[in-house]
């Protein structure tokens, strides 16, 4: 399948010490994402502490993209100044509930986009993915 095997010590030791093993094991599809793999003995158990450490490495390119309004620069009294201030005649005067609404919200829509408009903000991502796509295609 393509995987190798990163430890090769002794991970078990009997009682007596008279038979020890490799009975842990630590398979990796790829070797260089680990900068080390290795075993801590340790006499509190008769098995070894395994480890693998791997590599910091910071995908590039990878942005987490959304999109909205930004109302921390809103200049929040020139917004309320213009709410005040349009004409809302055509929302008052519908008789159509549904209408009105649509009316509504076109006008304060409108005034959003000139106070905190729509747009898009990205964040980077520096994730260290478990799971590579190497081990994610060969499924």
């Amino acid at each position: 399948m393509g995987f190798t095997q990163t430890i090769n010590d002794i991970t078990h030791v009997s009682d007596t010490r008279m038979h020890v093993s490799t009975i842990d094991h630590f398979l990796t599809s790829d070797i260089n994402v680990y900068g080390q793999t290795g075993v801590i003995p340790h006499g509190a158990s008769d098995q070894y502490i395994v480890y693998p450490m791997k590599k910091k490495r910071k995908i590039k390119d990878e942005k987490d993209e959304y999109s909205g309004r930004s109302y921390d620069k809103m200049n929040k009294m020139a917004f309320s100044y213009d709410v005040i201030t349009t004409d809302w005649d055509d929302v008052y005067n519908e008789q159509d509930p549904k209408l009105a609404s649509m009316k509504f919200k076109q006008i304060f829509t409108s005034l959003l986009d000139k106070h905190a408009p729509y747009k898009y903000f990205y964040s980077k991502r520096d994730r260290q993915p478990w799971v590579t796509s190497v081990m994610r295609n060969k499924t």
